[in-house]
């Protein structure tokens, strides 16, 4: 064989090994792939929705995303939410009592007139989120930021103890005497 020839045989069998990898990195992707869509298709993502007036109690909601959400008059109470994302969201009057929402983030939520009585809250984050008339009774804000402003105005009305943590509210809070 001659050098061309050579050359030109090098060329496309190297033109044969980049279409036959990337076949096979197609075929994985694919095949790959299509279990991970599976396991999303079993998350929930509730963004943009209208839940209003709904009875979603005593469910597990770890991890699921609430972004711009309009949850009014909601009931959760009892429900598992560690690690939920509560951004823009619309609470008004919702109920979380005794909802578990460690390490949730709760993000420009307005939480006006919702009971979060014996809620856990742990080392969650509340930023500019609004609590008007919240009830915060036996609620654990143990490790939790919240706003200055908002600390002042739950340690105004908050008491009890949590049942399980056995943290008292307003000492969770960082209230003043």
């Amino acid at each position: 064989m001659t050098l061309p020839s050579l050359r030109a045989e090098s060329s496309l069998m190297s033109r044969w090994c980049r279409f036959c990898f990337l076949l096979l990195a197609v075929a994985w992707v694919w095949t790959c792939g299509s279990s991970v869509a599976i396991a999303q298709d079993r998350t929930v993502n509730y963004n943009g929705t209208i839940l209003e007036g709904r009875d979603m109690s005593n469910t597990d909601f770890t991890g699921t995303t609430f972004v711009n959400a309009n949850m009014r008059n909601v009931d959760f109470h009892g429900s598992m939410m560690a690690g939920a994302i509560f951004t823009k969201g619309v609470m008004i009057g919702v109920n979380l009592s005794k909802a578990d929402l460690t390490a949730a983030l709760v993000d420009r939520t307005n939480l006006d007139y919702a009971n979060l009585r014996d809620a856990n809250l742990t080392s969650a984050i509340f930023t500019k989120t609004t609590w008007s008339h919240a009830d915060v009774t036996g609620a654990d804000f143990s490790d939790a930021i919240l706003d200055r402003a908002a600390i002042n105005y739950l340690c105004q009305s908050a008491s009890g103890t949590h049942p399980i943590t056995q943290i008292d509210t307003r000492e969770s809070l960082g209230c003043r005497s």
